[in-house]
């Protein structure tokens, strides 16, 4: 596992550009909200073996229930597992910051 896993999935996540997709397969049963700032919302818990995906010209926001239950992608680039199970993540941004 990656010393600071959301740190890391931060770093890869500032090398794409917009537009901005993030993929999440889950593997166990794991809720999970992500916020675009351009106004979209979503909050569900997602049952194992499925796949969510949302798109933005803006920064994602996600947050977490269960770390180990899901696969993240961000723009087709794996993100690092974010921790172990049922384990939460409060806020992840993607990417970290916005470029102009």
């Amino acid at each position: 596992m990656v010393q600071n896993p959301v740190k890391e999935a931060e770093r890869i996540a500032s090398e794409v550009t917009a537009p901005y997709r993030l993929t999440a397969r889950t593997t166990e049963r794991t809720w999970m909200r992500v916020r675009t700032e351009d106004g979209g919302s979503t909050e569900e818990t997602i049952p194992a073996e499925q796949v969510r995906e949302w798109v933005s010209n803006r920064r994602l926001t996600v947050s977490i229930g269960n770390a180990a239950g899901v696969n993240l992608e961000f723009n087709g680039k794996s993100l690092p597992r974010l921790g172990t199970r049922g384990q939460g993540v409060p806020k992840l941004v993607l990417p970290p910051s916005q470029t102009p």
